[in-house]
């Protein structure tokens, strides 16, 4: 906080005020605000971890946001983070998916949400969580199992992110690389889109010699507007 201006401090202490404002709107707009700022003093995580329990879920997703930005590392911190697995609020639980994705891929807590979060009901939940376990590279083969059944989810965002992350996750096995091959005939053009990218990364890890020219194909000849996608 030393590093702080002048300034910023009256901004950081502003901002506190309006996280305990009567209005919800001013106290998701506070938290938002600290995460972008990036104002983690233990003051501010104190007072974004009381908003993981208001009583109103946008506040609630705003603050678990705030804290996935501020690297929540200590233990007990996760501990009131991993209590949202079972909110009853659809952002909640998918702006939880979101922050679980800035965490520590090493931590079998966070793995273990994650993978909880990907079978959930709402399927902007299953989409962040399949990103979120992307972005921090657990690819063992249970999470492989589990993204293979995504990809035949019903909703297309599901099955974009799904395979958007097997990309990410350079997960070079047969049955994930042919039911990639399956979703380049999806009837949408945005998981078309991710399944060749996700080829394209994964034969480039393993110098296959039949999917580099058929990605290539898919590339010259697909007919969207989103040139280099899809088919």
């Amino acid at each position: 906080m030393s590093q702080l201006g002048a300034a910023n401090l009256d901004v950081r202490q502003t901002l506190l005020l309006l996280l305990s404002d009567d209005d919800s709107y001013v106290r998701w707009n506070a938290a938002f605000a600290l995460r972008r700022l990036g104002i983690a003093d233990p003051e501010v995580r104190q007072a974004l971890l009381l908003l993981l329990n208001d009583d109103n879920g946008y506040v609630r997703g705003s603050a678990a946001l705030a804290l996935g930005k501020l690297e929540v590392t200590n233990h007990d911190e996760r501990q009131d983070l991993l209590l949202l697995l079972s909110d009853d609020n659809n952002d909640v639980r998918g702006s939880l998916a979101l922050t679980l994705g800035q965490l520590e891929a090493a931590d079998p807590e966070v793995r273990q949400a994650l993978l909880l979060l990907l079978g959930d009901n709402d399927h902007n939940v299953r989409g962040r969580a399949a990103l979120a376990l992307g972005q921090l590279g657990i690819a063992d083969p249970e999470v492989q199992q589990v993204l293979l059944l995504l990809f035949s989810d019903d909703n297309s965002y599901v099955r974009e992110r799904a395979a958007y992350a097997s990309g990410q996750l350079g997960i070079v096995d047969s049955e994930v690389r042919q039911a990639l091959l399956l979703l380049l005939g999806d009837n949408d053009h945005d998981v078309r889109g991710s399944a060749a990218n996700a080829l394209e990364k994964l034969a480039e890890q393993s110098d296959n010699k039949i999917v580099l020219p058929l990605v290539d194909w898919i590339e010259q000849h697909q007919q969207t507007e989103y040139v280099g996608y899809g088919i």
